[in-house]
């Protein structure tokens, strides 16, 4: 008597089954990769945004800085001060501040304008920071744009002050931050306005 065994016959994808299997993989790996991009997106957004408000934060707390000194040196006005640093030719034009060399001046005086500089040196005591003028020179005069050492490059970041009296002991202080936003591609912008008081008015 003869035996016969039956042997299952094994059946693999089909073409049709495999391409959908690929096609739901790909779904999936799209799906991620637009979420990541997207997010890598919205973080570079929010980076420059944050970085242009604490520019125009730095710009008011400059213009404070420089009023409270005209206080401590009774030669001058509250609301005047040094050359380079006299807040009263603000109220006509565009002014920028350089916090870092304690200089306030007409933007028409710089060749690049209220264009903000920024040092990628990483050796430099001032990596990171954003100037007008150079402060790697010991004479706080130089502008950055006759920097022959290459530490500093132009910035996306644009910061003018604009100032405007509102009162005899009152003045508005606007500082205005724009960049191009490369992610958007179009202009944005962030202002700040405060108002800046003559607390001493015996000065």
């Amino acid at each position: 008597m003869k035996n016969f065994i039956l042997k299952k016959e094994e059946k693999g994808f089909t073409i049709v089954e495999s391409l959908v299997a690929i096609g739901m993989l790909l779904l999936a790996v799209t799906g991620a990769y637009s979420v990541a991009q997207q997010s890598l997106q919205h973080s570079y957004i929010a980076r420059e945004q944050i970085t242009a408000f604490y520019l125009a934060q730095e710009g008011i707390e400059s213009i404070k800085n420089i009023r409270d000194e005209n206080f401590l040196n009774s030669s001058y006005a509250w609301d005047g001060g040094a050359t380079g640093s006299n807040i009263s030719d603000c109220f006509t034009q565009s002014c920028l501040v350089d916090p870092l060399v304690e200089r306030l001046e007409l933007c028409s005086s710089n060749t690049t304008g209220c264009l903000l500089e920024q040092n990628n040196n990483v050796d430099s005591t001032f990596y990171g920071m954003y100037s007008h003028y150079n402060p790697d020179v010991s004479v706080y005069d130089v502008w950055i744009g006759n920097d022959a050492g290459g530490n500093w490059q132009s910035s996306p970041f644009t910061r003018t002050v604009t100032l405007a009296r509102t009162s005899p002991d009152e003045i508005s202080v606007t500082v205005k931050v724009s960049w191009y936003d490369r992610v958007r591609q179009e202009p944005t912008d962030i202002t700040l306005k405060e108002i800046l008081l003559n607390w001493y008015p015996l000065n």
